[in-house]
């Protein structure tokens, strides 16, 4: 009776450790966050339709550095998965929004104002995950 209950134990504390380790927040490393940071404020050159769609690019890319089994998944569903960890996910939310209305609709048009503040959010939930 002892050895079974030292068995369930031993595979409860197992169970618990490894749930820790997989629940452990993804990290962007720093070199990364900087590169994309860089890219993401050399967008200021473009209108700001083309700086949206470009920033949102570099973002999504970003991301995808810390899930590279997972390259077959959509903006969206890059997204998802670190979204918990953003401070900004309604922002990010609004300006993924933003994105698809400049991609998919004809008479979209970005002010310089929301461009910027586009970019900032998006820099703001990449140093999030740092």
């Amino acid at each position: 009776m002892p050895e079974t209950f030292f068995t369930i134990f031993g595979i409860i504390i197992f169970l618990g450790i490894f749930v820790l380790v997989k629940r452990k927040k993804k990290k962007l490393n720093p070199s990364v966050l900087a590169m994309a940071k860089g890219k993401i404020q050399n967008t200021s050159s473009l209108d700001p339709n083309h700086a949206i769609l470009e920033s949102h690019k570099i973002f999504v890319a970003t991301i995808r550095n810390l899930f590279p089994s997972k390259n077959n998944l959509t903006a969206v569903q890059i997204i998802k998965l670190a979204a918990s960890q953003f401070p900004n996910q309604q922002r990010i939310w609004s300006f993924h929004g933003l994105r698809n209305k400049v991609a998919h609709e004809t008479d979209i048009k970005v002010s310089h104002e929301q461009a910027n503040s586009a970019k900032a959010e998006f820099i703001r939930a990449l140093e999030s995950l740092s």
